[in-house]
């Protein structure tokens, strides 16, 4: 075996910024190999194909950035606050990556025809939810309805995050605002009609 002359994760955070730019459609090994500076023959031999490193590029992205945005949910204080915060942390144009979720970008222009990025995406999803639901435990008058509210603010996530890009900064925030605001009273109304 041949001494690897790259860094893994640096390799694959400029194929984050390269797939989320270009989408994974409009990108060709080429274009990797041009951006990150190796060769095709070590990006097969680590990654065995273009999928393989999209596959491997989602999963740091979950690694590194969501985990830590996740981490929100777990602060006490106002729920709204505390959601807003969590929203926003995907909406703030940031240094590393553009608005938005790079699992969600993806998932948009490949989980119809690619098994496997709808089973990362599922998974993403399924853990999201599970996040809100143990969040949402915290607050007692929204218990009776945890699994409506959790399902949905899943939702305005993947709502959020696909169309973010179209949004100003103060748009991004009012949407935020305006959407958990609607699904918190929705989620009073509905436990009160379950």
């Amino acid at each position: 075996m041949r001494y690897k002359e790259f860094n893994s994760n640096k390799v694959l955070e400029t194929c984050i910024n390269l797939f989320w730019n270009t989408s994974f459609g409009g990108c060709s090994v080429k274009d990797i190999v041009r951006e990150t500076g190796v060769n095709r023959f070590s990006l097969y031999e680590e990654w065995d194909n273009k999928e393989g490193v999209l596959l491997a590029s989602i999963d740091l992205y979950q690694q590194r950035y969501s985990q830590e945005k996740f981490k929100i949910l777990k602060s006490k204080g106002d729920l709204r606050e505390v959601l807003t915060k969590f929203y926003m942390s995907f909406m703030i144009d940031e240094k590393t990556h553009p608005s938005g979720c790079y699992i969600i970008r993806i998932a948009t222009e490949l989980a119809d025809n690619n098994i496997d990025v709808k089973n990362k995406l599922d998974r993403y999803l399924n853990e999201l939810e599970h996040q809100f639901k143990t969040f949402i435990s915290n607050y007692s008058e929204y218990n009776k309805n945890i699994e409506y509210l959790a399902k949905h603010l899943t939702g305005l996530f993947c709502s959020l995050t696909t169309f973010c890009v179209i949004h100003s900064f103060e748009e991004r925030k009012s949407l935020v605002n305006s959407g958990i605001s609607m699904l918190l009273k929705n989620s009073t109304h509905h436990a009160t009609h379950a």
